[in-house]
């Protein structure tokens, strides 16, 4: 008698700082990745560049 051959599908996380990918022992959603421990992992890394701060007004008397 032959088996048959069963494909099982596992959610898995990947991290967006260190591209680790993972599956989690718990159905909770991770607090932080595993391998660079950043709590950071679901969000895509900004450059210097693209973040633009305001310039404080020097005030003239």
């Amino acid at each position: 008698m032959a088996k048959k051959q069963t494909t099982v599908q596992l959610p898995g996380y990947n991290c967006l700082r260190c591209e680790h990918r993972w599956i989690p022992r718990k159905p909770d959603r991770p607090i932080r990745c595993p391998s660079c421990k950043s709590a950071y992992w679901d969000r895509p890394v900004t450059s210097p560049q693209q973040v633009t701060r305001a310039k404080p007004s020097k005030k003239e008397s």
